[in-house]
């Protein structure tokens, strides 16, 4: 991680954070990095201008990288201009938990999959109130990307601008395998 590394049973609470430009090449999750069985906390923190990449392959979560087991509950929190190989802000790879309240996503990109949010492997996610703004996808999914045994519960949400340029889902796109 471009900014904080968790490696295992690790737990970060954090408040009113600017996370600001953080990552480079060779870099998942630029501002936090959760490689496994992690807790996460956030609330009133910004993320913004983040990027995870190397270049033309693959990092993931241009913010925050969620590896396995891992636990990330942010509120009144907002993703701002972040890149990612997949996930432009946020990127769960297998058997996490993502509760979301009042949490914004505005013009986050990824470079194939899940402009905003990209959920891979049985990772179940719950958003309550906020908005998706301008992100963007090359391909699927221009806000967020759901992929294999996912679960989406998404309320009082709105989705303005999103798109995804050479695929499917210009906000949403989940594949239930």
């Amino acid at each position: 991680g471009g900014a904080v590394s968790l490696n295992s049973y690790a737990s970060l609470d954090s408040t009113d954070s600017t996370w600001t430009s953080n990552g480079g090449y060779y870099t998942h999750g630029a501002g936090i990095y959760a490689y496994y069985d992690n807790d996460i906390t956030l609330s009133g923190d910004t993320f913004d201008s983040n990027y995870a990449t190397y270049y033309t392959s693959g990092y993931h979560g241009g913010a925050i990288y969620l590896g396995s087991y891992s636990d990330l509950v942010a509120e009144d929190t907002l993703f701002d201009s972040n890149y990612g190989y997949h996930g432009g802000a946020i990127f769960s790879l297998s058997y996490n938990s993502i509760d979301l309240t009042d949490v914004d996503f505005n013009s986050n990109y990824a470079r194939y999959y899940g402009g905003a949010v990209y959920l891979y492997y049985y990772s179940d996610r719950s958003h309550d109130g906020g908005e998706y703004t301008s992100n963007s996808s090359y391909y699927s999914g221009g806000s967020i990307y759901a992929y294999y045994e996912t679960d989406l519960d998404l309320d009082n949400l709105e989705f303005v601008s999103s798109n995804s340029l050479y695929g499917y889902g210009g906000s949403i796109y989940q594949y239930y395998y």
